[in-house]
C-alpha cells in the first residue's frame, strides 16, 4: 500500500490521541514504557466524555471508565502486557483504579501530571488504601521513639503506636546496656529469640517484596484466568522466597547451584512469566500428571526469562502458518 503526502495544512483536519511531551522528556517518566505512556493518553482523551457524562465523584474529581479488553484491543496487546502496563501507570502515580465489586467496571482516576500534593494531603480515592497507608486526622502528632517506631498522640492524651517498616540494616539485637543485667544463660536465649524474631521480620518482609514483583493482587484477581488456585499461587511465592532461606545448594534443572545465582533469577520473574508458566501448566497437565509440582514450578520459574521470547515466537509462528 502507498500513502500520499501530507500538504499545507492537511494534517490539522485529523483528530488525534494527546500524549503529553513531558512524559518522553522528564526524567522521572523514563522507565515507564511506550504502551504505557500512550494509553495514559488514551485515558486523557477519555477525560472528556467522562465530563460531559458527569462521571464525577463527590468531591468533583473526574473519573474514566477504561477496561482492560479496550487496551488490548487499542494497542493490539495481550492480556498480561495489558495489566502490565496499567500497572506502571499506578506505581508511578498517573492513575488510581478504584474497584466498585459485583461486576461493576473499575473507577479509573487519571491523575494531572503538573501538579505534585504531598502524601499527607492526598484525599481518599482508592478504597482501604490512600496515597500514605494509614492517613492520620489532623489533630494526630506524630512522634517518633527511641524504638524507632511511630505513635500518635491524638487530642485526648492518649498514645496508639504503630508498628513501622523494619530497618534490615540497623537492627539493633541486645544493646550494651541490658546486656549487663543478663546472667550467661539468659542472655544467650535472649539472643536466640531476638535474632529468630529478626529473621523472621526480614523474611516476611522479602514475601512482601516478592508480591510485589509478581503482582500478587492482580494474580488472585485472574485465577480463573489463568487456571490455577491461590494454593498454587502461594506455592509460587514460597519457591521464589526459596533462595533467601536456603543455606546449601538448589538443586534446579538436575543441577546443583548456589542460592545466590537461583535468586538473581528469581529477581527477573514478573506477571507475564507467570502467565507463560501457567499457560504452559495448564497444557501440559491436559495429558500428563506433574508428581513434583513444586519441582517443576522451580525449574519453570528458574527458566522463564530465557524461554518466554522463544515460546511466544514459536506461538505466532504457528498462528501465522495454520
Amino acid at each position: 500500500m502507498q500513502f500520499d503526502f501530507f500538504k499545507g495544512n492537511e494534517t490539522e483536519q485529523y483528530m488525534f490521541y494527546r500524549v503529553p511531551q513531558v512524559l518522553f522528556t522528564d526524567e522521572q517518566f523514563n522507565k515507564i514504557s511506550c504502551e504505557a505512556k500512550l494509553l495514559y493518553g488514551f485515558l486523557i482523551d477519555r477525560t472528556s466524555l467522562s465530563v460531559k457524562n458527569n462521571w464525577l465523584d463527590k468531591s468533583g474529581n473526574v473519573f474514566v471508565y477504561f477496561t482492560l479488553e479496550e487496551a488490548k484491543e487499542k494497542l493490539n496487546i495481550g492480556t498480561g502486557k495489558s495489566v502490565k502496563i496499567f500497572d506502571e501507570l499506578e506505581r508511578i502515580g498517573l492513575i488510581i483504579r478504584k474497584k466498585q465489586g459485583q461486576g461493576n467496571p473499575t473507577k479509573i482516576y487519571v491523575m494531572n501530571f503538573t501538579k505534585q500534593i504531598s502524601k499527607t494531603s492526598t484525599q481518599v480515592v482508592k478504597g482501604k488504601v490512600q496515597t500514605s497507608k494509614k492517613r492520620k486526622s489532623e489533630s494526630d502528632v506524630e512522634v517518633k521513639t527511641s524504638e524507632n517506631r511511630k505513635s500518635t498522640v491524638s487530642k485526648n492524651g492518649s498514645v496508639d503506636f504503630q508498628k513501622s517498616k523494619p530497618n534490615h540494616t540497623n537492627r539493633v539485637i541486645l544493646t550494651e546496656s541490658n546486656q549487663s543485667y543478663l546472667s550467661d544463660d539468659t542472655h544467650d536465649k535472649a539472643k536466640e529469640k531476638s535474632e529468630s524474631d529478626g529473621q523472621t521480620d526480614l523474611i516476611e518482609d522479602i514475601k512482601e517484596d516478592i508480591k510485589y514483583q509478581i503482582d500478587y493482587d492482580i494474580c488472585l484477581e485472574r485465577l480463573d484466568e489463568l487456571g490455577i488456585t491461590t494454593d498454587t499461587l502461594d506455592l509460587v511465592v514460597d519457591i521464589l522466597l526459596e533462595p533467601y532461606t536456603c543455606k546449601s545448594e538448589m538443586i534446579v534443572n538436575s543441577q546443583p547451584l548456589s542460592p545466590q545465582i537461583v535468586q538473581a533469577q528469581f529477581k527477573k520473574i514478573s506477571f507475564d512469566h507467570l502467565q507463560y508458566i501457567f499457560d504452559s501448566l495448564k497444557a501440559i497437565t491436559q495429558n500428563h500428571r506433574i508428581k513434583n509440582l513444586r519441582g517443576y514450578l522451580r525449574t519453570c520459574l528458574y527458566n522463564a526469562p530465557h524461554t518466554i521470547d522463544q515460546f511466544y515466537t514459536n506461538e505466532a509462528n504457528y498462528d501465522l502458518n495454520n
